[in-house]
């Protein structure tokens, strides 16, 4: 089959312009996707780095609240500040007493208790006191131990009452003598508080 001239050169233009076509579907097609693609992806970083930016510059603000409120307590204020278990169970002794001393109780006994350590590093430091006290200071107690730092927990609040009864008399009568009473608490407390070692 004689064809002329000019048919040969429509068929090669016929087959270079499928040959352009095929090479542009299987080049250039995909290569122009991805870039699209990757457009969009830069699209989408460029909007999450501005989110970003904007959050980090309340990063400091944040730092300055984180600071204010952790300066508005301490370690010592909930637990005890000692270098050892031994300091910081006298250190719970000499508060248990201070209090109801200052109350107006009178200590009886007192001991360290053994108590399981939470994990280790972080124990438990108990002590429990036998006390006779009134109504009002043992109020008074109670209340002192849980509002004062460091924060313990009360374990145990034991309280039985009893009458105590004396022979006496009045001042202006001298011969007058009758009985008097009042009313005590004998109490229990065991009391223990958190200790960090260092």
């Amino acid at each position: 089959m004689n064809l002329s001239a000019s048919h040969r050169r429509s068929l090669a233009l016929l087959i270079l312009g499928l040959v352009l076509g095929l090479a542009y579907v299987v080049l250039v097609s995909p290569v122009a996707g991805l870039h699209a693609k990757g457009v969009d992806e830069i699209a989408e970083l460029e909007l999450q780095l501005e989110r970003l930016t904007a959050l980090s510059g309340d990063d400091h603000a944040l730092h300055a609240e984180i600071e204010r409120l952790g300066g508005l307590r301490t370690r010592g204020d909930y637990s005890l500040a000692e270098h050892t278990a031994s300091l910081a169970a006298a250190t719970l002794q000499a508060r248990l007493k201070s209090v109801i001393e200052t109350s107006g109780g009178r200590m009886e006994s007192m001991r360290v208790l053994t108590l399981p350590d939470l994990e280790p590093g972080l124990a438990r430091i108990g002590v429990s006191t036998n006390a006779e006290l009134s109504i009002e200071a043992l109020q008074q107690a109670v209340h002192r131990l849980e509002i004062e730092s460091p924060y313990v927990v009360i374990d145990e609040l034991t309280v039985a009452a009893r009458q105590i009864h004396w022979a006496g008399s009045t001042r202006g009568e001298r011969n007058a003598d009758f009985e008097h009473a009042r009313r005590v608490l004998d109490v229990r407390i065991s009391i223990s508080g958190v200790w960090i070692a260092p």
